[in-house]
């Protein structure tokens, strides 16, 4: 477009940093859709799925949160990957329940799955990446009272999946994967029932297992592990408990008992 009668045109390049794009070589962090109302939904499921299943209304879900059906089927497939819900043969959505004796069933196969992984992936695991999950655990522990969220779901992702992945079996990962749900679960009742019980400091916990794997010590790295499974198994059955004791079942327009 040319302004004006007279004289030559002037042509200026347009630099991405004139249009405030990105420059050349430096891409930012791809965001969907979906994003912005997982968590939300995550919780929301969660919390329901401690009084068993329930259908998922795909229409409903998408009217709940004023998105697309595409949408709202990618935040259901999230879900489906957290293993906090699941599709049936004729791809009707279901949220899978997380009861006592789930909860129990999980822990029970990370008991067996989880050592197993760390055995070999005591040897395979960067000292460098050790070290770091053993710096986040001393950086976290000093403001514990304050920490938030966020920091205890990456300190638990630390150990409990980055740092097994160093086994280096996949059917060990494969299987690890469908017991991921109750990390994710474990969070949201935990906060649920904040002021009654608090948030579990178990960082210290986590420093013995991971002290234990920078000193290659498999044995002890994995009896300190199995013990990190079976306390956290007896919490979380404590913890359903004790959400529901103050907590009713609440209506959600998405979700059909």
């Amino acid at each position: 477009m040319l302004a004006g009668k007279e004289g030559e045109p002037l042509r200026i390049k347009v630099t991405p940093e004139m249009l405030k794009l990105n420059p050349e070589g430096h891409e930012y962090p791809k965001t969907f859709a979906w994003e912005s109302f997982y968590y939300d939904f995550e919780k929301t499921v969660i919390l329901r799925a401690v009084y068993g299943t329930a259908r998922v209304n795909e229409l409903a879900l998408s009217r709940h949160y004023g998105v697309s059906r595409t949408v709202a089927g990618d935040i259901l497939n999230r879900g489906a990957e957290k293993g906090i819900v699941s599709r049936d043969e004729k791809s009707r959505w279901f949220v899978n329940p997380l009861d006592e004796r789930r909860f129990r069933d999980l822990y029970e196969v990370r008991a067996l799955l989880e050592p197993a992984a760390l055995q070999t992936a005591i040897d395979h695991a960067p000292v460098e990446f050790v070290q770091g999950l053993r710096s986040r655990l001393l950086r976290t522990s000093e403001h514990f009272l304050d920490v938030q969220g966020a920091e205890l779901d990456e300190l638990e992702k630390d150990l409990h999946i980055d740092l097994l992945q160093w086994t280096g079996n996949i059917e060990i990962i494969e299987g690890l994967r469908r017991t991921h749900c109750v990390l994710v679960a474990g969070k949201h009742i935990q906060r649920a029932i904040r002021g009654m019980t608090g948030i579990d400091a178990f960082m210290g916990e986590h420093l013995e297992i991971v002290d234990a794997v920078l000193e290659k010590d498999h044995q002890l790295a994995k009896a300190r592990l199995s013990a990190h499974l079976l306390a956290s198994s007896r919490k979380a059955a404590e913890r359903i408990h004790a959400f529901r004791s103050v907590n009713q079942m609440e209506s959600v327009s998405y979700l059909v008992s």
